[in-house]
């Protein structure tokens, strides 16, 4: 993508209200999928997120999610500030914030962030858009249930694209079939989740103050969160025992959790290939002895 930066500059002096007509591009880490700069000049910062201009409502969603968060008074994010798409390109303008790696500290902060973020109930499961995980689609039609929700939302999307990448697993139709038993007497409040809450996308300040990003957010089973929490690792032991602390582990979770990690399991098959199939069978194998 070939970056035409008076133009952009332009832009962003537009939307932030101050001057970087002048100012410097720094290319920066947090651009996984996207192209990733501090944009500063006279002493302001500002992170910008760029890509072509079909990305236009990924940022819109992404948007959306840090100021439903920042709203909550519970998880740091960086402030958003203004997202479009201008002259072929799509963008997104958030405070930049001087972050380094998260201690102890930050991941029992975390925790204890996490869990009063999911003990404000939300009024349905699903969204009120469409959003991406990574850079699949994310449907979160509206639904009063999350079985139902999760089961073909989540998991029967994603086994949907995995087929028509060319995957086959054995015992998938057995899964969605009978998922409702890994729910038995279990009926969880919604809550908005951060969605996509992997060590990559944490962080902190200096003075241990967590901060997250990179949302996939929607009103779902708080126990959700923890799929891809716990497909990476990366977080302290402190982490989990803040959490529950708070709230407690429900019946049943430990059987859950492993549904909830297929579904990541699934979406990274889908963005990277033969290398995640192993897995997703082996936990599909998993969750088929608890029905």
């Amino acid at each position: 993508m070939s970056i035409h930066w008076p133009a952009i500059f332009e832009m962003l002096t537009r939307v932030a209200g101050v001057d970087l007509l002048t100012a410097k591009a720094t290319p920066v880490r947090g651009g996984c999928i996207h192209q990733a700069f501090c944009v500063e000049n006279q002493g302001n910062k500002f992170f910008l997120k760029l890509n072509t201009h079909d990305k236009g409502p990924m940022f819109a969603a992404e948007f959306d999610a840090l100021q439903q968060l920042e709203k909550t008074q519970t998880l740091q994010v960086p402030e958003p500030i203004a997202h479009g798409v201008d002259d072929g390109f799509a963008w997104l303008v958030t405070e930049f914030l001087d972050l380094v790696p998260a201690s102890v500290l930050a991941h029992e902060a975390l925790g204890r962030q996490l869990a009063m973020l999911h003990n404000r109930p939300r009024p349905h499961f699903g969204w009120h858009r469409d959003n991406a995980i990574g850079l699949t689609l994310q449907i979160n039609d509206v639904n009063a249930e999350w079985m139902p929700f999760f089961r073909e939302k989540r998991i029967g999307w994603q086994l949907e694209l995995a087929r028509r990448d060319g995957y086959v697993f054995d015992g998938s139709e057995r899964l969605m079939e009978s998922m409702e038993v890994l729910f038995a007497g279990y009926e969880p409040s919604a809550a908005l989740l951060h969605g996509d809450l992997w060590h990559g996308n944490i962080s902190m300040l200096s003075d241990d103050c967590p901060v997250v990003f990179d949302p996939a957010s929607y009103f779902g089973d708080p126990e959700a969160e923890f799929g891809i929490v716990e497909m990476f690792g990366g977080f302290s032991e402190r982490f989990q025992d803040a959490y529950r602390e708070i709230r407690p582990s429900e019946p049943g979770f430990e059987q859950r959790r492993h549904l909830y990690r297929l579904y990541h399991e699934l979406n990274h098959l889908h963005l990277f290939g033969a290398g995640y199939a192993e897995g997703c069978q082996k936990t599909i194998v998993r969750l088929l002895d608890f029905l």
